[in-house]
């Protein structure tokens, strides 16, 4: 990532593909939005699947690079059924977010 060598997009695609793996019931409910994450370029993406404790689960997932280039990502998972009282918190844990060093 440091050199340009994947994309925010395709470093995504691989998390989310390794979310698939260990839950192949698990797929994509809204697709990529871009957005920001302590200032940096972000995407934002909505997963339903399966919960290992039962029933349905949403997974808000939040990737960025660091500004050493390190991928970053966030997950907050709620029951699908529940998320609408959790998506604020969420949302401001995300605003939370502060890397160290230069931006």
């Amino acid at each position: 990532a440091r050199r340009g060598r994947i994309t925010l997009e395709d470093a995504t695609d691989q998390l989310i593909d390794d979310m698939r793996r260990s839950n192949p019931g698990i797929r994509v409910g809204q697709g990529y939005r871009r957005g920001w994450l302590s200032g940096r370029g972000a995407l934002s993406v909505i997963m339903i699947g399966d919960s290992p404790f039962g029933g349905s689960e949403r997974d808000w997932i939040v990737t960025t690079f660091a500004p050493d280039g390190t991928f970053f990502y966030l997950i907050a998972v709620a029951p699908e059924s529940e998320f609408w009282a959790y998506e604020r918190t969420f949302e401001t844990i995300f605003e939370s977010v502060r890397f160290r060093g230069r931006q």
